[in-house]
């Protein structure tokens, strides 16, 4: 469906369009307040229409019944492919996307899988005839070729989550020291993927065939990742993924604020890490990402240049309940941010005034003179009728003038929050949310902007 109307008009009709979907700088003269945006380098940027499409198929993986779905049928679907995307080449009919690590809902601080030997993979798909439709699937495996499970990676491993994996019987399943929850995606020129993950290697390496060729962790690697990491919020880690200068750099965001601190001011942090990671010189530059709210968090990460990047921040709730209140992508310049790498790389990073970043106020860092990223709003996706509750995946075409967005169904299943499992629906018409594509045409090439 292509959509040329206003995004007022468009916003007004959302009903209906969810009844189709099946180095060190200076301070700063003043603190960027509300939108922390510096010089707005989008300011006459517009979207002048919009377009979705259908990821297909949605096969059936397992249908669950029983006191765990409250005596009604829920069908676990084999979608799950809207964590992240990348081109496939620059047709912009041939996509990869990724799943994360599979079908789960939450049981308290554990996690109950509903289809424990799910594999986490990547999926090629081909446009044609308004569908996207999977032609290819990709699974993720360790260096000797045995698959991946999507299964916590127990206690030991480095940047654990401390989740207890369950069945939809209740009963423990065994860790997997090689499990992965894949997030962000991207597509080198030799055809090998890169793979950020929220468990802890957090960035591997994979052959085309999907087999793992290396992998970094804030504990080891040949491209180590800056100790803090491991602080991430479970669920909450490197979400995002960009390559720049031929794929030689990779570009990491932090989904939300690592647990880095006092408790009570990391709650009210509104600072995102961005790791810079040379594969050439196996060396780290850290940034800052302010958010607009720290009730949000940040799902994706695309480059635009070596010194600009899309970057999609979001909340997870649904427009068609009315609960969704931000849904943005924007425009990030890193070229006059502080890099805040901790020289030591200390458990806690580099501390500022005897406070970790996490503990800082976008004042303090004015006070400190850390620049942050500065921001431009590029899209909002709220005022197309974007129907999602996680918008996650962010590609950038060839042309610098269109936008994709994909989103996670979480493989068509939800919880009622008190460990029942129950299917996911986009509200109003409570239709199952499936996986599509989102095509946001701009007026101006953003590899223009300077």
């Amino acid at each position: 469906m292509r959509i040329s109307a206003s995004p007022v008009a468009l916003f007004a009709a959302t009903a209906l369009l969810s009844a189709c979907l099946s180095d060190q700088a200076t301070a700063p003269d003043r603190l960027p307040a509300n939108a922390s945006r510096g010089v707005d380098k989008a300011a006459d940027l517009a979207v002048v229409s919009a377009e979705h499409f259908a990821m297909l198929p949605n096969d059936v993986l397992a249908t669950i019944n029983g006191a765990i779905t409250l005596n009604q049928p829920v069908k676990v679907f084999g979608g799950g492919f809207g964590s992240a995307i990348d081109l496939a080449d620059g047709s912009g009919t041939e996509f990869w996307s990724l799943t994360d690590r599979g079908p789960n809902v939450a049981l308290g601080n554990n996690k109950l899988f509903a289809v424990p030997s799910f594999h986490p993979q990547i999926g090629r798909f081909h446009l044609e005839n308004g569908v996207l439709t999977r032609e290819e699937v990709v699974i993720l495996k360790d260096q000797f070729g045995n698959p991946k499970s999507g299964l916590p990676i127990g206690a030991s491993g480095c940047g654990a989550t401390g989740e207890t994996p369950f069945d939809i019987t209740n009963h423990q399943i065994p860790f997997d020291p090689n499990g992965i929850d894949s997030e962000g995606l991207r597509v080198m020129g030799d055809g090998t993927f890169w793979v950020s993950d929220e468990y802890g290697p957090f960035l591997i390496h994979f052959d085309r065939n999907g087999n793992t060729i290396e992998q970094n962790s804030p504990c080891s690697g040949p491209n180590k990742l800056p100790a803090v990491w491991k602080l991430r919020v479970p669920n909450k880690g490197m979400e995002g993924l960009a390559a720049i200068e031929g794929g030689n750099v990779l570009v990491g965001i932090i989904q939300n604020p690592l647990a880095n601190g006092n408790a009570t001011l990391v709650k009210k942090s509104q600072l995102l890490r961005i790791v810079f990671v040379d594969t050439r010189s196996h060396t780290t530059k850290t940034f800052l990402y302010p958010l607009d709210d720290a009730s949000y968090g940040v799902s994706e990460i695309e480059a635009v240049s070596n010194t600009t990047f899309l970057v999609d921040e979001r909340d997870g709730k649904f427009l068609g309940d009315g609960s969704s209140k931000q849904k943005k992508i924007y425009l990030i310049d890193v070229s006059n941010a502080t890099d805040v790498s901790d020289p030591s790389d200390s458990p806690t990073g580099l501390i500022v005034g005897g406070h970790t970043i996490e503990e800082l106020s976008l004042a303090d860092l004015a006070n400190n003179h850390i620049n942050t990223v500065t921001k431009s709003l590029v899209v909002n996706l709220l005022d197309w009728g974007y129907p999602h509750d996680k918008a996650e995946g962010l590609v950038l075409f060839k042309d610098g003038q269109t936008i994709g967005v994909s989103n996670d169904d979480d493989f068509g299943v939800t919880d009622d929050g008190a460990g029942h499992l129950l299917q996911k629906l986009l509200p109003p018409n409570n239709v199952v949310d499936h996986n599509e594509l989102w095509l946001f045409h701009l007026n101006r090439n953003l590899k223009s902007i300077h």
